[in-house]
């Protein structure tokens, strides 16, 4: 009896040990790792957002302090990490290594409170970032991130009096400029520069041609403009132009030809489109999205590493953008008009 009491006591022992350990797990958070930066002997540059340099360019006291920052960032559980959503207006900085590997972190905010992600996993405790990046910096690069035409700032007109009157001419007897027309007016106006036809019609469809495949590439990434925002857009460009510095130097010209800005925007909205005003958005849409890939750590195209964003992306536009070849329907019938353009010019 009492060796089976014994063994009773035993039994119990072992079962409120079983409960308590399975209690006590019920109980723990999972919490991100602690930061550890290691191998710093072997960094041998530093990124802070976009911005590449050597190790040896940075200040040394601002280095060693800003590993320790990232070390002594707090690791967030899997509670509280949930109550925290990313967003994609991220900060940079990182660490490259001799070997070409790269140590990131990214920083948000939210809740007016700055958070680190690193590895999957979030932190707190690093309002320090604006001390690397600045507080200016930041604020340029996410304020009003798509807009890039501003009314309010100065604006001079710099189309050349003769280009304008000799546009009005050939887009007079239309209601709206096509491509093949358009193609013929620029070949013409260059001629009057002093081109010979040869090169200016070489010249202008590579030009025309590289716009197109610039318009293609945005559509491929749908970053092309909604109806809405390119009326948007084609208001913004009526104001900057009808308030222009220069403005009055244009004047008799546009009354001339019975015209004003905005009959000049709306009648040649379709060129706009696709060559001109929206080119412009492209090369901002596009060259942001380039420069934010560079900040979070791409920076290889075709096996050649940039180490700065404007090389990263005109990388991207010789290599991607302007190497397409242009196979569907609509780019298929611009080809064409400008077919037709060369082959009435050779008449």
């Amino acid at each position: 009896m009492k060796k089976m009491g014994k063994n009773m006591l035993t039994l119990m022992i072992m079962a409120l040990n079983i409960l308590l350990v399975t209690g006590c797990k019920s109980t723990l958070k999972n919490s991100s790792p602690i930061i550890t930066i290691e191998n710093i002997e072997q960094i041998s540059k530093i990124q802070i957002h976009a911005h590449r340099m050597d190790k040896t360019e940075y200040p040394s006291n601002k280095f060693e302090n800003l590993i320790k920052d990232l070390e002594n960032a707090i690791p967030l559980d899997d509670t509280e990490a949930k109550k925290v959503p990313v967003n994609d207006n991220k900060m940079y900085i990182s660490f490259i290594y001799e070997n070409g590997e790269k140590n990131i972190f990214s920083f948000f905010k939210w809740n007016r409170k700055w958070y680190l992600e690193h590895n999957g996993n979030l932190y707190s405790n690093v309002d320090f970032i604006i001390n690397y990046i600045g507080k200016e910096s930041y604020d340029s690069l996410y304020k009003d991130k798509d807009e890039i035409l501003s009314t309010n700032s100065e604006f001079s007109i710099t189309i050349p009096l003769e280009y304008l009157e000799q546009f009005l001419k050939a887009s007079n007897n239309s209601e709206q400029m096509n491509m093949k027309n358009y193609f013929l007016f620029s070949v013409e106006y260059m001629q009057n520069q002093g081109y010979s036809k040869e090169d200016a019609i070489s010249e202008e469809k590579a030009r025309l041609v590289k716009k197109w495949k610039l318009y293609k590439e945005a559509e491929r990434l749908d970053i092309t403009p909604s109806d809405d925002e390119f009326d948007k857009f084609m208001q913004q460009w009526i104001s900057r132009l009808s308030n222009a510095n220069n403005v009055k130097d244009y004047e008799p010209l546009l009354a001339e030809y019975h015209t004003s800005w905005e009959d000049i925007i709306v009648k040649n909205k379709n060129i706009l489109y696709y060559l001109d005003i929206t080119n412009q958005l492209y090369y901002f849409k596009l060259y942001r999205l380039k420069y934010d890939e560079f900040a979070a750590g791409s920076d290889t195209i075709k096996d050649t590493i940039y180490d700065n964003p404007n090389d990263y992306y005109n990388a991207y536009l010789e290599n991607e953008v302007y190497s397409y070849k242009l196979v569907d329907d609509e780019s298929k019938q611009f080809l064409d008009e400008l077919t037709q353009a060369e082959l009435d010019l050779q008449q």
